[in-house]
Order: C-alpha cells, then structure tokens, then sequence
C-alpha cells in the first residue's frame, strides 16, 4: 500500500472523521429519506396555502416547487456522492465547513419549529380539542429525538415501516368511504393568471428546499451513475404523486379547499364526514405524523451531525436541538403566528441559504485541493 493510500486508509478508519460507516446508507434508503423531505410538509400546509391565492390553479404551484426542489437535489446529491459535507472539513478544514454548512443548520433549526408547529396544530385541532400546544410540542420533539438518537440507519429503517401505513389510506377509504372527484373543476387552466401562479409559489417558498439534512449523509453505491439513477427515479414518483394529489384535492373540494389547513387528513378522509377518531381518514392521520416525526428526526440527526465534527459532541447537540425544538409550542402557541413568520421575509433567507450553501458545497467538492506538505511527501 502507498503512502497516500495509507493516509486515506487512516482518514476513513480514524474516529470522526468524513466517512464513519455509521453516517452512510444505499441509494435506495437515501431516495426514500429524499421523499419523505420532498412530501410531507407540503402536502399537508401547502394546498391550503397555494390556493388561497392560485385558485383552481394550485397544481401548477406544486409543479414549479417540486420542479425547483428536484433542481437542488442534483447538487445536494452530488454532496452525498462525494462523502457529505463532512469531507469538506477533510479537504479544507474547520472554518471552511463552519462557513459552508452554519447557514443550512439555522434554516433547519427554523424549519423544525415551524414544522412542529404544524404537527402541534393539527392534533390540537383536527384530532383532539382543549389541549396544551406547548405540551403536544415536548411530546412531539422528545418522539423525534428517539428516533433521530438511532442513527440515519434507523431512521430510514424507520422510514421503510412507515411506508406500510400508505396502502391503508386507501384500502380502508376505498372500502368504506365515499370517493368522488370532479376533475372538470381544474378547468380552465391558467385562468388566474401568471401574477396569482407565482403568487402561489411565493407564500410557499418557505415550505420548499427541504433537502439539506442529506448533505450529511454518504451513499453507498459503487457507482455515483446507478446512485444518482436509483435517486431521480423514486423521485420522479413523487413529483408525479404529489401533484396528482394538488389536482385531486380541486378536484374534491373546489374552489373551497383553500379553508381546509390539513389537506392530507381531509382529503383521506374520502368525503366521509368524521366526528371522532377510528373513522375512514384514521391511516391518513397515522401515516402523516409517523412521516412528519421521521422527517423532524431527520432534521434533529442533521444538527447532530453538524456538530460532531467540530465539538465531538454530536448526541449532546441533537438532545440539545430536541430541547430547542420542544420549545415551539411555547414560541408559536398558535399555527396562524407560525405562518405569519414562514411567510415573511424570513422565506427568502432560508431560500438563499439552501441555495448558496448547497452549490458552493458541491462546487468545493468537485475540485481538489492542493496537496498539504504532509501529503506530498507521503505521496
């Protein structure tokens, strides 16, 4: 073995460093955790969102922001093709990764109150009635840092049991419920205009670019080609899934869906009206919150995995962001204040950051460095 080999043998081997066995996952579970980002925020706040401005052309909405999310998962997947973020540190040191990768880990601290949130509104007012969001907000966190305290491994095990719960929604709905859909509704398309589409887009901006959690996880996969095909393949699925169920939702509700803010259990619920917990829409309800504490997770994991590079503390950090993230409840005691925080100009920060810090991630990872003298002699 050369010097140089056994210099890389070292780095891969050494506690900590850019590719410890525990931070990486098959092509396969990475589109799975890539899916469960895309999704499950936006189907459940977005169609309300979109539509309140886009109308019957809500859809189109989702095209353009899926379509833009799917843009950066190219680069955001190159990361992961080239060891993670965590190789930038290796290749150019600690201030370089702090300046690269700090903005990412403030927009997902943002986002994950803001999604509990979410989650604290809907068991606050679609499932139960007359309690605490600040508790249903501990509970919520202390759940997802369990499961982010498994590792990426279990989460997307996790991830992998959940996607059991999905044909549920619709063997039960389909069974004992009532579907009906005018898809007639969807027409004419583009009747609101470009000024009401993009008007859309931008109230859900800050609900887009979810993706940066997976710029510190590793593939494994022998060839960055078949990687990069297993990924944009389950998520062309998605894409196609996501904007089906924008459609469908119109197609159900009409020009009314826009007041209903829990699109996902509404839309399970396969226009059956339902009073009480154990009726149709009850897989849509479990499916949900099982997705949206993984992807919570995911993002507490994230955090975690910044830290442990620079402090070696990594569990510390996640059982400290879970503590941050139970806060929300405190912080947002109702979704309406939540809201009117993601959509201020606070969207267009978060924007930013996943967009400059995920390009200039890829960008420094495709070029080498020169070699340090160390290297140099060894080589």
């Amino acid at each position: 073995m050369s010097g140089r080999a056994s210099l890389t043998a070292s780095r891969v081997t050494r506690k900590g460093t850019a590719f410890p066995e525990k931070k990486v996952i098959s092509p396969g579970q990475y589109a799975l955790l890539a899916a469960v980002l895309i999704s499950v925020f936006k189907l459940s706040v977005l169609p309300s969102v979109v539509s309140e401005y886009a109308g019957r052309d809500a859809w189109m909405c989702a095209v353009i922001i899926i379509a833009s999310e799917l843009m950066v998962l190219v680069p955001i997947s190159n990361i992961s093709l080239s060891g993670g973020v965590e190789a930038i540190r290796e290749k150019y040191g600690k201030v370089t990764y702090m300046v690269v990768t700090a903005p990412v880990i403030v927009v997902t601290v943002i986002k994950t109150l803001i999604y509990i949130a979410e989650v604290n509104s809907f068991c606050s007012s679609y499932l139960f009635y007359n309690v605490s969001t600040e508790k249903l907000g501990i509970i919520i966190a202390v759940a997802a840092a369990f499961i982010a305290s498994t590792g990426i491994k279990g989460i997307a095990r996790s991830a992998i049991i959940a996607i059991g719960t999905l044909p549920l929604i619709f063997i039960i709905g389909l069974a004992f419920g009532e579907p009906s859909a005018e898809f007639s509704r969807l027409l004419p398309i583009g009747a609101g205009g470009l000024k009401a589409l993009f008007g859309g887009v931008d109230k859900a901006l800050f609900f887009a670019f979810d993706l940066t959690p997976l710029m510190f996880i590793r593939q494994e996969s022998k060839e960055k080609r078949e990687g990069r095909s297993v990924i944009f393949l389950v998520q062309g699925g998605v894409f196609a899934a996501i904007v089906f169920f924008f459609a469908a939702f119109t197609a159900v509700f009409g020009g009314a869906y826009y007041l209903s803010q829990h699109a996902m259990a509404a839309l399970g619920s396969f226009n059956v009206v339902n009073t009480e917990i154990g009726a149709v829409d009850w897989p849509a309800v479990v499916s949900w919150l099982t997705f949206a504490a993984i992807q919570i997770a995911l993002q507490i994991w994230s955090v975690g995995c910044w830290a442990e590079p620079l402090f070696g503390k990594g569990k510390a950090v996640s059982v400290l962001a879970g503590a941050i993230a139970a806060t929300s409840g405190f912080i947002f005691q109702n979704i309406e204040k939540a809201m009117i925080f993601a959509q201020s100009a606070v969207k267009y920060v978060t924007f930013g950051a996943v967009i400059i810090s995920s390009s200039v991630a890829a960008l420094l990872l495709k070029f080498k460095p020169k070699l340090s003298s160390e290297e140099k002699i060894d080589a």
